[in-house]
């Protein structure tokens, strides 16, 4: 049995804890139809556990959110040609990105000070970012850090449990 190494380990790792959650989710369900003797009182209860649970935005949803700033990305999850360190690439910059500066190539670091290398965490950052509120973007370019700051479009994607 080989084990993963890296960040393809840790996307296995986070698939497997979701699983994980999933599979507890159907015990505690189980356990209380038994303790209680009501199937639909024990489902009611794991449904209400998942969905108190907090929802990741997909790779979709980030890209959805990140147009709004006018920004195109693309996730490497392993050092590719050239040498990319894995993280967030900016792949297209129109509008407010690219009145911001941020041009393609450039890796991205931060969204608000929040630190994001997936797509997953870029959509969590932009998921609570308002209308018309500037979005500071923390991005490597060659072998300089620069923060720009973004003025998202207003009236863009929108997605559950967030203001954006």
């Amino acid at each position: 049995m080989a084990f993963a190494n890296g960040p393809g380990a840790i996307a296995l790792s986070h698939k497997r804890v979701r699983a994980g959650m999933a599979v507890a989710c159907g015990v505690l369900a189980c356990f209380l139809a038994v303790a209680s003797s009501s199937w639909a009182q024990a489902t009611e209860v794991a449904e209400a556990s998942v969905n108190a649970m907090p929802r990741r935005p997909t790779p979709v949803e980030a890209q959805l959110l990140a147009q709004r700033l006018g920004l195109g990305v693309v996730e490497r999850e392993a050092p590719g040609i050239g040498g990319l360190e894995p993280g967030l690439y900016v792949q297209s910059a129109s509008g407010p990105a690219r009145e911001a500066g941020l041009r393609y190539g450039d890796r991205v670091l931060e969204i608000n000070g929040r630190r994001v290398s997936g797509l997953e965490e870029l959509g969590a950052a932009l998921r609570s970012v308002g209308d018309g509120e500037d979005v500071i973007v923390l991005v490597v370019r060659g072998a300089m850090r620069e923060r720009v700051r973004v003025v998202p479009r207003t009236g863009g994607a929108s997605l559950p449990g967030g203001e954006g």
